[in-house]
């Protein structure tokens, strides 16, 4: 199992997300190791992850 997202990871995350949002790509890097981050939605869901599927992930629910 994975280690849960600690509050600068999370943080991290979500300046990614902003990032991502306001330009369309996002420079900051993956919190744990370094590797690029991706954003990716499905329906109502948002996913911020690394392009490592075993580090850091965050998946997030709308409405």
């Amino acid at each position: 199992m994975a280690d849960r997202v600690t509050t600068i990871e999370y943080d991290t995350l979500n300046r990614a997300v902003r990032q991502f949002l306001q330009t369309g790509k996002i420079q900051l890097r993956c919190p744990r190791c370094g590797k690029p981050l991706i954003y990716e939605t499905n329906g109502s869901l948002e996913i911020i992850r690394c392009t490592d599927p075993a580090c850091v992930k965050s998946v997030r629910r709308g409405i």
